[in-house]
């Protein structure tokens, strides 16, 4: 399997993903957190900022020579990491198991990447293909799960 294939992969439709509002791309749940915690739009944000990561990872793996892996932004440095790591100090407690799954999953799901961008570095297309179609592709969707199922509460 070849770069051409991964590319195909990329371009093959998915699922589609409720967007979100269009807003700024500040993504600080303490500027609308209330005593109740995280609020709708709040997740909305962080909604906005996974799917803007995801559309990056994509571009990276668009790229003649995909991405070294290191330089994507980590789970903590990427938007909804760094809105999780506000979302834990503005939280309803409530919240808390929610959040620490969301934290989980958001981790698997860079580890993954990361993993597929070195299998496609090494010229190991085809097991970064069944990486993204497989594992990615799950990690991503119970992202979307949980940030859906706090939007929810």
């Amino acid at each position: 399997m070849n770069l051409s294939t991964l590319l195909q992969w990329l371009k093959k439709p998915r699922a589609p993903t409720p967007s979100p509002p269009a807003r700024s791309a500040t993504v600080d749940p303490a500027a609308n957190a209330g005593a109740h915690g995280l609020t709708r739009q709040d997740i909305h944000d962080a909604i906005a900022a996974h799917l803007a990561w995801r559309t990056q990872f994509n571009d990276w793996l668009s790229q003649d020579e995909p991405a070294d892996p290191a330089s994507l932004p980590g789970p903590e440095r990427c938007g909804l990491g760094l809105w999780l790591a506000q979302a834990a100090v503005h939280r309803s407690p409530g919240q808390h198991l929610a959040l620490a799954g969301l934290a989980r999953e958001h981790q698997r799901l860079h580890a993954c990447a990361a993993q597929a961008l070195q299998h496609a570095r090494a010229g190991r297309m085809g097991q970064a293909s069944t990486m993204l179609n497989r594992d990615f592709e799950r990690h991503h969707r119970r992202v979307m799960q949980l940030l859906h199922s706090l939007a929810a509460r």
